[in-house]
């Protein structure tokens, strides 16, 4: 996401301020510890005044970031904040337990060119690149576009070719590899082409993370609006929304006649219904409206391509569609054609050619084989690197030589990428048993195929060596494994987990990619549930980019299970595992000694820490975290035991207190 810093303006809108550079230090640095009690605020569009609570060990600045602005939203931020906080600047607090009250002073949200719903970051900003952030989202009004800037029906193609501006197009299409059902990351496709949805909201008005309300999933057809955008060059479709409005059948009836406005109804087919062009009655607990033509892709105001067979359906089903409201004669009917969101059951997937005869061989026998994609061999081998979790790239090994498998699927499925890699399990020195074919790309042999999954067995585990920041930046480019521990610093990409991480000492490494499991395909960082300002612990290679030092392959070092999953593990000072649970029966004492309890069990907390110190002795700093009976907290820990009893051991730490 792109953002651009406006500096803060004071109290009364006045001078702005400017905050120096980081001067050179030749002193150690001093930890810093800076908090925010609130990161995420919602205010209505009215204008309002709002308070957080911040603590911080060291002198303090504040600044705001507008988030995603587009069109001319920045340029009338600074000339007219419509945000502004009090104080801006502050001195470190004299204990744990001083918290500065900060007040948020918001203006109502009526300007003409800011016609979407607004966001700004607030950035609190201590010594050493350390700090907290509050989010302050404001509702907006209507938002729908106006006759000016669209929305204008395109066909992807037709998008791709436009510039970037703030028109906006309708697109329809398919939808194909899904990847973020939170936010809605997808592409639409039609016959000119595909782009990429980044995020798909409800409607016009709706914030983030509404598009599981849409109901619509991997190749069902949508209709949307949104912008012309592009990510480093990459064209996508921005600020999208959904273009249908859900409502009922009395909801339909009551909407005025209009070929633009689409409507998605859900109900039952009744008849009497014509199976060539689609004509029946669509019934909900509100109504009966009679759907004049419905087909099995979106070919809005076009003649009906007589599709409705194909679909599967018979009078009694229950089934989605989207159409406009017309009209015939005075009585009220779906048009547009009207289309279906998804087949019944979808298209039945054809059967895969059957499995190939293989030839066994060893890698050097494959390199000497001419390229075909006919002849098809068994191989094994050592997987010395894997370089795609999706597709499942990886290169193996054997006495002969090395060569590189250009995808791997878990079985034979016909020859093609089902991205079913990460199912299998594998990791580095397992040795795995595949069938592919001898391929070539730039001259470079490979196994193509795509290859697929026969056997494996396990391997050595390799050796992961607990390190600080400061000897991992030291150490050489590797495929050494180092278990790394710090705070999560500019989360830059969600999908990934693109972050800094940092520690006590102020010492800080890029962290390219996270992944929840060490097997996980990418972009499932959403799935550790890790966010800005979170301790965590991770595991990854020295690498780098352009020179400079980032950790490169890695994944969350703690399994997420339930008390019940946690006990059911065994004893291991090694496995850490992260637990979300409410603290009950907290023992008094520094030490942080309490029961930590979810739907499936409980388990004893043997000492936990406000920072990672794993392996360490207890620093007594869980006074620090002001928690108590009945908080809701995420922990990290090893499964531990005592006289027989188990228990998180550690010492544990917070990663959050929810």
């Amino acid at each position: 996401m792109n953002f651009k810093k406006v500096l803060l303006a004071l109290a009364a809108f006045g001078a702005l301020f400017v905050t120096s550079c980081k001067e050179v230090q030749d002193k150690p640095i001093t930890p810093v510890d800076i908090r925010v009690s609130s990161d995420y605020l919602e205010v209505d569009s009215v204008a309002g005044t709002y308070t957080v609570e911040l603590y911080s060990s060291t002198a303090w600045t504040a600044e705001i970031v507008v988030s995603n602005p587009w069109g001319d939203e920045e340029k009338n931020f600074e000339a007219d904040p419509w945000i502004s906080v009090d104080p801006v600047e502050g001195a470190a607090c004299a204990s744990t337990s001083d918290f500065k009250e900060i007040t948020i002073n918001v203006k109502e949200n009526v300007s003409d060119s800011v016609k979407y719903q607004r966001e700004v970051i607030i950035y609190f900003r201590s010594d050493n690149m350390i700090y907290a952030t509050t989010t302050v989202h404001q509702m907006g009004g209507v938002i729908k576009p106006n006759g000016d800037t669209g929305p204008k029906p395109v066909s992807v193609a037709e998008f791709l070719a436009a510039e970037e501006s703030n028109q906006w197009y309708r697109l329809s299409g398919k939808v194909v590899g899904l990847y973020n059902t939170e936010y809605g990351n997808f592409n639409i496709e039609d016959e000119t082409g595909s782009v990429l949805v980044y995020g798909l909201n409800l409607n016009a008005t709706a914030g983030d993370k509404t598009f599981s309300q849409i109901g619509i999933g991997e190749g069902d057809n949508v209709t949307l609006v949104g912008r012309r955008s592009s990510y480093n060059g990459t064209p996508q479709v921005g600020d999208a929304y959904y273009a249908p409005v859900k409502v009922t059948v009395a909801e339909f009836l009551a909407a005025e006649i209009s070929d633009d406005q689409l409507y998605e109804l859900t109900g039952i087919m009744e008849g009497p219904v014509n199976t060539e062009y689609g004509n029946f009655d669509i019934t909900d607990e509100s109504g009966s409206v009679y759907v004049y033509g419905l087909t099995s892709s979106i070919i809005l105001g076009e003649s009906n391509d007589k599709s409705f067979s194909s679909l599967g359906y018979a009078e009694g089903d229950s089934l989605t569609i989207v159409g406009t409201r017309g009209d015939y004669n005075g009585k009220p009917e779906v048009m547009g054609p009207a289309y279906a969101i998804r087949a019944k059951g979808g298209a039945p997937s054809p059967e895969p050619d059957p499995q190939p005869e293989l030839t066994k061989a060893t890698i050097a026998d494959v390199i000497a084989a001419e390229v075909s994609d006919d002849v098809w061999y068994e191989l094994t081998g050592t997987i010395t690197d894997v370089q795609n979790t999706d597709y499942g790239n990886i290169v193996i090994e054997d006495e002969t030589g090395s060569i590189l498998v250009y995808g791997l699927t878990k079985e034979w499925n016909g020859g093609s990428n089902d991205k079913s890699y990460s199912e299998i399990g594998l990791r580095e020195g397992d040795i795995v048993t595949l069938g592919g074919t001898r391929d070539e790309y730039n001259g470079e042999p490979q196994i193509g195929g795509t290859a697929f999954y026969i056997s494996h067995v396990q391997g050595e585990a390799p050796e992961i060596l607990v390190s600080t920041i400061e000897d991992f930046l030291a150490a050489e480019e590797s495929d050494q494994w180092y278990r790394l521990s710090g705070k999560i610093s500019n989360l830059v990409n969600t999908d990934y987990g693109n972050f800094d991480i940092v520690d006590e000492e102020g010492n800080s490494v890029y962290v390219y990619g996270l992944k929840v499991t060490s097997d996980a395909g990418g972009q499932t960082f959403g799935e550790t549930g890790l966010q800005e300002g979170d301790y965590v612990t991770l595991v990854g290679k020295r690498s780098s980019f352009n020179g400079e030092p980032q950790v490169g392959s890695a994944y969350y070092a703690a399994l997420i299970v339930t008390v019940d999953q946690f006990l059911g593990a065994e004893v291991n000072d090694d496995q850490l595992y992260h637990i979300e649970g409410t603290i009950q029966d907290l023992e008094p004492g520094n030490y942080g000694n309490f029961n930590i309890v979810d739907d499936s069990g409980s388990v004893y907390v043997y000492g936990l820490t406000s920072t990672p110190r794993l392996g360490q002795s207890n620093n007594q700093s869980f006074p620090e975290l002001g928690l108590q009976d009945g908080d809701r907290i995420i922990l990290v820990g090893v499964r531990d035991e005592y006289s027989g009893e188990a228990q998180v051991g550690g010492p544990a730490y917070l990663v959050r207190a929810e």
